[in-house]
């Protein structure tokens, strides 16, 4: 037969979970309009989120917003200090991609050079350098990858005929 202590137990115990059953009700109505309203905004981005990377940044957008929300409605600024601490986490973690070298100069030469130089010299060259750099990158051989860049990079100047003009320049102001 349960003694009164046992008794007092269970109904402190019922008592809790009464009271906590309400609390997350309460929670639930509070926050049940703007977690909607976080819904249909991911719904209206999502139609016009057309590739991969976009698709993602909004999956991390919403989770950032829907963690701020639920954080500020506990504790008022533990959202935002959650929100800025993921966000520079992910602003770090970007700045870890980087585009493919010999982009820029690919871009260049397509503008100044033929179709036909650009598919005999440039291309050839960029997909070299790339090679080069993503097998130093590979073996974690940073400053090496840096290294392969510079002297692609004195490569364009010669594939450019830009060594030409600079020795010319040099001439005339060694000249005077």
């Amino acid at each position: 037969m349960p003694n009164n202590s046992d008794k007092r137990k269970a109904q402190t115990l019922d008592a809790l979970a009464l009271r906590l059953q309400k609390s997350f009700t309460k929670i639930k109505e509070d926050l049940s309009p703007a977690i909607g309203d976080l819904i249909e905004e991911t719904k209206e981005k999502a139609k016009k989120a057309n590739s991969t990377p976009k698709r993602t940044a909004l999956t991390l957008a919403v989770f950032i917003k829907l963690v701020t929300l639920i954080g500020d409605y506990f504790d008022e600024g533990f959202g935002r200090r959650l929100e800025t601490s993921l966000q520079k986490k992910i602003s770090r973690q970007s700045k870890l991609i980087k585009p493919p070298p010999g982009g820029r100069l690919l871009g260049i030469a397509d503008f100044f050079c033929s179709p036909q130089t650009v598919n005999l010299t440039v291309l050839p060259t960029v997909a070299d350098w790339r090679k080069e750099v993503f097998a130093a990158l590979n073996h974690q051989r940073v400053w090496k990858a840096r290294w392969i860049s510079i002297r692609y990079y004195f490569r364009f100047i010669k594939i450019f005929g830009l060594d030409k003009v600079l020795s010319v320049i040099k001439s005339f102001s060694s000249a005077r």
